[in-house]
């Protein structure tokens, strides 16, 4: 009783709706951009509600942090590079 449904056929294939809903979380629905500071040490980015994993890199060093944006809010975080 191997009843294809989902995203793959029974034979493990992928359906077309696989590659698009790949597509919307991998490409469309992800936020990944590179930014340059302001003189004040300030960048500001739009993105989807949800956790981010936010790398600062300078010439004193780097330091990672995972945020999370909330729709709705005034999202702000400070972070520090040692």
């Amino acid at each position: 009783d191997n009843i294809p449904s989902g995203f793959l056929r029974s034979d493990l294939s992928e359906k077309p709706v696989f590659g698009r809903l790949d597509h919307l979380i991998n490409t469309t629905w992800r936020t990944k951009v590179d930014l340059t500071t302001t003189p004040y040490g300030s960048a500001k980015f739009r993105g989807f509600s949800g956790k981010y994993r936010v790398t600062i890199n300078s010439a004193f060093g780097f330091k990672t942090e995972v945020v999370d944006l909330v729709a709705g809010k005034h999202n702000q975080w400070n972070i520090t590079v040692p």
